[in-house]
C-alpha cells in the first residue's frame, strides 16, 4: 500500500519511552559440558532417564535425532536447567501435559531455557485440581506457594504444536504454555501452532512480570471459553495476559488465522498500573477472527496502560465490533488506569466490524495517544447500521493525527461518518478519500483534522515493500 502522493514523512515523535528496550534479538544460549543423553537414535532414552537428568539440573542435550519421546506422564523441572533437544520432539500423546515447572526449593531466581525442541499433543485437561491446574497443554508454571515472580522461562528454536488446556474457564487456559507469577518469559524464533484453551490459546501469562516474543510465529491457536472474565474465558486468540505490573513486547512476529469468542482474537492484555507497557513492534496480525456475537476485537483487544504500536501492520482481522485494534481505560478497585502512547509507521489494511463500529481500530483511551505515518485503508464496518469503518473514537479524544493516509473506509449506514468518527482537533498533513459517501445523497465525510485534503492515494495492493511488514 504505498502512497505515491504523501512526500517529506515525518519522523514520529514517541508519546512512550522505550526505555533501554530496542526489539534487539537475544543471543542464543550455548551449553558447557553437558550430560548427553542418547546414542543418535530413536528410542535411546526413556522418559525416566530424561526425568532423572532434570532432576539433577544443569546442562541437558538430547541425541534421539529428529525423533519422538512419548510421555506417559508429565515433566517435572524443579532446578535450574538448559535442555537442548537437538531437534527432538516431546509428546505427550494427547494424554497428558509435557512438562511442569515448580520451585519447591523457593529459589528466589531459577531459569529454565529450552532450545530446539518440538512440544505437542501435550493435553491437561484431565489433570487433577482447578482450573489452574488443568491449564498450561503443554507447559505450567501454577506458582501455588512458591516464591512470587521467581522463575525465568526462555525458549530458543521451540515449537508449540496441538497442545490443549482446559476448555472452560474464567482464569485457566494457555493451550500452549500458562505461567503464573513467573518472572520472565522470553521466546525468540518459536512457533506456537493449533493449540487450544479457553483463554490464551496459545500462550497465557498471568502475573508474569516479562513476556517478550521475539520473531515469533502464533498460527491457527484458539481460545475457546466463553464470556470474557468474569464469565468462562475466551479471551486471547493468541496470546492472553493479565494480572500485576508486567510488560508485554512483541518483536518482527505474526499472529495469524487465530481465533477466539470474547475479546482479542489476537491479543488480549489488560493492566492495572501506569507503569504495564505493552509493545508491538515490526509485527503482523492477520486473519485473526473473533467468533462470537456478544464481545469484540480481532486483532488487539488492550486496556489500560502505554501501549506503542511501530512499523506494524493490522491486515484483515474482523470482530462483531472493532476488527483490527482496541484501545480502553481500566476501572480497577484502586482507581482508572488510562491508556494512551503511540500508534506509528503502521498499517491497517481490510479489517472487518461486522456488527459494530471501528473496523480498523476503536480508540477510547484518555490519554495523549499520538497517530503518525499510518496507512488506514480497505476497512469496513457492515452491517445496515454500522459506521467508522476506519476509526472510532470519542469527541475530544486527546489524539494527534499526522501524515496519516484514509482511504476507501466504508460503513453500512452512509449517512454517518466513515473514516473517522470524530474528528481531532491536533493534527496536519493528513489525507482521505471519499469525500462524498456513495449513496448518501451527497452527505460529505468531514476533515478528520487541521490540514487534512481530499484525494485518492492512489494505493497498490498489499505487498512487500522493504520494511518489516507488508505494507
Amino acid at each position: 500500500l504505498r502512497c505515491p502522493l504523501l512526500g517529506g514523512l515525518l519522523l514520529a515523535s514517541s508519546a512512550l519511552q522505550a526505555g533501554s528496550f530496542d526489539c534487539s534479538v537475544p543471543p542464543t544460549p550455548t551449553q558447557s559440558a553437558p550430560v548427553v543423553l542418547g546414542n543418535g537414535s530413536a528410542g535411546s532414552v526413556t522418559r525416566a532417564q530424561l526425568q532423572t537428568a532434570l532432576d539433577n539440573g544443569g546442562a541437558i542435550r538430547l541425541n534421539i535425532a529428529n525423533s519422538t519421546l512419548l510421555l506417559d506422564q508429565p515433566l517435572i523441572v524443579t532446578r535450574a536447567v538448559h535442555l537442548d533437544g537437538s531437534g527432538a520432539t516431546l509428546s505427550g500423546n494427547q494424554l497428558v501435559r509435557v512438562m511442569e515447572l515448580r520451585n519447591p526449593m523457593l529459589a528466589n531466581d531459577l531459569t529454565v531455557t529450552l532450545q530446539n525442541l518440538q512440544l505437542v499433543d501435550g493435553d491437561a485437561r484431565t489433570a487433577a485440581g482447578d482450573q489452574f491446574a488443568r491449564s498450561g497443554g503443554a507447559i505450567l508454571n501454577d506458582h501455588g506457594n512458591e516464591v512470587w515472580r521467581a522463575v525465568r522461562l526462555r525458549a530458543f528454536d521451540v515449537a508449540f504444536r496441538r497442545n490443549h488446556a482446559v476448555d472452560v474457564a474464567q482464569d485457566g487456559g494457555g493451550g500452549a504454555v500458562y505461567l503464573l507469577g513467573h518472572r520472565e518469559f522470553t521466546c525468540v524464533r518459536c512457533i506456537f501452532d493449533s493449540n487450544q484453551g479457553s483463554n490464551g490459546g496459545g500462550f497465557y501469562g498471568l502475573g508474569t512480570q516479562q513476556i517478550r516474543f521475539y520473531d515469533s510465529l502464533f498460527n491457527d491457536n484458539l481460545a475457546g471459553g466463553d464470556g470474557g472474565n468474569p464469565g468462562s474465558g475466551g479471551n486471547g486468540g493468541a496470546i492472553a495476559v493479565d494480572g500485576d505490573t508486567r510488560e508485554l513486547s512483541l518483536c518482527r512476529s505474526e499472529l495469524i488465522d487465530n481465533r477466539n469468542n470474547a475479546f482479542g482474537a489476537g491479543i488480549f492484555t489488560t493492566v492495572y498500573d501506569q507503569t504495564s507497557v505493552t509493545r508491538i513492534w515490526q509485527s503482523t496480525l492477520a486473519s485473526n477472527v473473533q467468533q462470537g456475537n456478544d464481545q469484540h476485537t480481532g486483532g488487539a483487544y488492550i486496556q489500560g496502560g502505554p501501549v506503542s504500536i511501530r512499523d506494524s501492520t493490522f491486515r484483515a482481522n474482523q470482530a462483531n465490533g472493532y476488527g483490527g485494534l482496541a484501545l480502553f481505560d481500566h476501572q480497577t478497585g484502586s482507581g482508572l488506569v488510562r491508556i494512551g502512547g503511540e500508534i506509528v509507521n503502521s498499517t491497517f489494511v481490510a479489517n472487518l466490524a461486522r456488527n459494530g463500529l471501528g473496523g480498523a481500530m476503536n480508540l477510547q483511551g484518555t490519554n495523549p495517544l499520538l497517530l503518525q505515518n499510518l496507512t488506514i485503508a480497505d476497512n469496513r464496518a457492515d452491517c445496515d447500521v454500522c459506521f467508522a469503518g476506519g476509526i472510532a473514537n470519542p469527541a475530544n479524544a486527546p489524539i494527534t493525527l499526522r501524515n496519516t493516509i484514509f482511504l476507501n473506509n466504508t460503513g453500512g449506514n452512509a449517512f454517518n461518518p466513515w473514516a473517522m468518527l470524530n474528528p481531532v482537533s491536533n493534527g496536519s498533513n493528513n489525507l482521505q478519500w471519499p469525500q462524498v459517501r456513495p449513496d448518501s445523497f451527497g452527505q460529505m465525510e468531514l476533515p478528520v483534522s487541521p490540514g487534512s485534503s481530499f484525494a485518492d492515494a492512489l494505493l497498490g495492493p498489499i505487498a512487500d515493500n522493504g520494511g518489516p511488514t507488508q505494507t
